[in-house]
């Protein structure tokens, strides 16, 4: 994706750093204002997220487009 900038926020599913399963990348850019409450507002939530799965450094990853691509399921 083209426009990423700004310090991103990592959401990471399945472990904690730098053994998970699973992350969502959401930059700077996108979360704006709410990059710092993003861990508060999903730890311990069960998420779903849309977008693209890529690969980075050998795990899949989603790169968040829009704060409406990740629900609080539970």
């Amino acid at each position: 994706p083209t426009g990423q900038k700004g310090d991103p926020a990592f959401l990471d599913f399945g472990g904690k750093y730098p053994h998970v399963t699973f992350k969502a990348v959401v930059w700077g850019n996108v979360s704006g204002d709410t990059r710092e409450q993003l861990a508060k507002m999903y730890k311990g939530k069960e998420l779903q997220s849309h977008g693209m799965v890529t690969e980075y450094q050998g795990g899949p990853e989603i790169v968040v487009e829009d704060l409406g691509d990740i629900e609080v399921m539970k």
